[in-house]
């Protein structure tokens, strides 16, 4: 391709237009306030671990009831909640009675998979030679080429 640069040290970087254009002010907002929701759901799962209650944060499931611009923000992206906390369960509702965000995390409820360690309360199942493995992770080694009847590359 002749508008490639012949090095890619001769490349020039992206502007922050070019990677993420007309980024709004309440999509900065919303993520402002999504990172402080995770360094304090970090500081609960970090007192539950020593407290023993839970090994690591794909153990817990928790629960956040949260008001203003916190929870608008979660309910934005509350799809994306489990991955951004690395836990296995978000329980959201809004906490429309008190000023205070409350968090609290508990145990993860149900199965845990075998591949990618998630806790799912409607169970896992088998895979080929893949035991106990959730439907998410059963559609990457679909499309990984593994076979469901024998788990090996078809």
């Amino acid at each position: 391709d002749p508008s490639r640069p012949t090095s890619v040290h001769l490349a020039e970087f992206s502007t922050p237009e070019e990677i993420a254009p007309k980024a709004s002010v309440q999509f900065v907002e919303h993520w402002q306030s999504l990172l402080a929701l995770r360094d304090e759901v970090l500081r609960v799962l970090e007192a539950e671990r020593k407290a023993g209650k839970i090994g690591k944060g794909l153990d817990a499931r928790v629960r956040l009831s949260l008001s203003g611009p916190w929870y608008q923000a979660a309910k934005q992206y509350e799809a994306s909640l489990e991955e951004l906390l690395n836990v296995s369960q978000v329980e959201l509702v809004e906490n429309s009675s008190a000023e205070e965000n409350q968090i609290a995390a508990e145990p993860a409820r149900g199965e845990k998979c075998n591949r990618c360690w998630r806790y799912y309360e409607s169970g896992v199942g088998e895979f080929g030679s893949w035991q106990k493995v959730c439907s998410r992770c059963q559609n990457a080694l679909t499309e990984m080429g593994l076979s469901a009847e024998t788990g090996v590359q078809a």
